[in-house]
C-alpha cells in the first residue's frame, strides 16, 4: 500500500512539473510573437528585447526552476 501511495505522489508531482514547463514555453512563445517584438517590419528594437530578456530571466526562469526543484 505504501509503495502505491509513493507512486501516485510521484506521478502527481511529475504531472505538475510538466504543466509548469508547458506553461513557461507557452508564455515565451506568446511574448515572442506579440506585436512589440514581431510587427512584420523585420525591424527589432534592442531595448524591447532587453526587457524581454529580463522577463525571461525573472519570471520564466522561476517557473522552470520550480519543476526542476520538485523533480
Amino acid at each position: 500500500m505504501r509503495q502505491y501511495i509513493k507512486k501516485m505522489i510521484k506521478d502527481y508531482v511529475e504531472a505538475i512539473a510538466f504543466a509548469f514547463v508547458l506553461f513557461g514555453i507557452i508564455v515565451i512563445l506568446f511574448f515572442l510573437l506579440s506585436s512589440p517584438f514581431n510587427d512584420g517590419s523585420f525591424n527589432r528594437n534592442a531595448e524591447l528585447f532587453g526587457q524581454y530578456g529580463d522577463f525571461i530571466g525573472g519570471f520564466i526562469g522561476t517557473v522552470f526552476t520550480l519543476p526542476g526543484f520538485y523533480l
